[in-house]
């Protein structure tokens, strides 16, 4: 039986959110939605804590996880109509995480080795700097802003060709960049692979040239 008592008490000792639009459900997942303006409801997790203590449901605003000390992503959101923060924390996967991101994913600054576990739908940026990936398995197959990474010497990077505005290489070379960013295979995803890897190939970044 699912104790609402308690989920009350573990969202007001660690979060930040305005009650008023918080829907506990009978199955012990929570909705935030604000049902008399539509406006965003944003919630915040404001205590240091490894883990997320509730179980979310949809959050029709931004939810901010940033800087706490996460190592798991099991209670997200399944949806989250906003942002989705979880930059500068401890995190090794990405396992847990939304399904549905409206805006902006951000997993910046934690140790994560590949992007598996990722939502499926970004509607803006990936963004997933200063991580020691080794792949890029895991990018959401519909990405429609731009995807951030760190320069890796033997990062494969065809997988950058699914996000529909373009490639950051952080600390990578400009002309990698360009490369990856020219509009004949530019978010085309595995249509544009096979071109994107020749022109790699040929400009000596062959390393980087695989999916």
């Amino acid at each position: 039986m699912v104790d609402k008592d308690k989920i009350r008490f573990l969202i007001e000792e660690y979060y930040i959110v305005h009650w008023a639009d918080v829907t506990i459900n009978d199955d012990g997942t929570v909705d935030v939605m604000d049902r008399v303006t539509n406006e965003d409801s944003d919630v915040s997790l404001r205590r240091h804590s490894t883990s997320l203590m509730v179980t979310w449901g949809e959050v029709y605003g931004n939810f901010d996880a940033g800087s706490t000390g996460l190592t798991s992503l099991l209670g997200s959101p399944r949806k989250v109509w906003r942002s989705f923060d979880v930059g500068e924390n401890k995190l090794t996967s990405l396992e847990g995480s939304p399904e549905w991101v409206g805006a902006s994913f951000r997993c910046t600054d934690n140790k994560l080795t590949s992007l598996k576990g990722s939502p499926s739908y970004v509607g803006r940026d990936m963004l997933a700097a200063n991580n020691p990936l080794k792949s890029l398995e895991g990018m959401p197959e519909t990405l429609l802003g731009t995807v951030d990474v760190s320069y890796s010497r033997d990062l494969p990077l065809l997988r950058c060709l699914l996000a529909q505005r373009g490639t950051n290489i952080i600390l990578g070379s400009d002309y990698l960049e360009q490369i990856l960013n020219d509009p004949r295979w530019k978010g085309k995803g595995k249509q544009g692979a096979i071109p994107c890897a020749t022109a790699l190939i040929k400009a000596g970044f062959g390393a980087h040239a695989k999916w």
